[in-house]
């Protein structure tokens, strides 16, 4: 990467000190670019992390519900069966 950069300076006329803060500059570019999207990437992984408890939830409260409805269902077959 160094070399790169160094010969990119050099081929636009950058010499000595303008080319140490040329080459400083993009790795400090770099850098930020590769934090930045290292914290996007730990933004997106706690957005996956927050949709997998919503899901998880909503199968649970499915689950409680369903029973319900089961519980509620055996009732009243027996209420018919009493009947008759």
């Amino acid at each position: 990467m160094v070399q790169t950069l160094k010969e990119l300076g050099e081929q636009t006329g950058l010499k000595e000190t303008e080319l140490k803060d040329f080459i400083r500059e993009q790795q400090t570019l770099e850098r930020e670019k590769r934090e930045k999207n290292r914290e996007n990437m730990r933004e997106r992984e706690r957005e996956v992390e927050q949709e997998k408890q919503r899901i998880w939830q909503a199968e649970q409260n499915d689950k409680k519900e369903s029973k319900g409805i089961k519980k509620k269902s055996k009732r009243i077959k027996k209420e018919i069966m009493s009947i008759f």
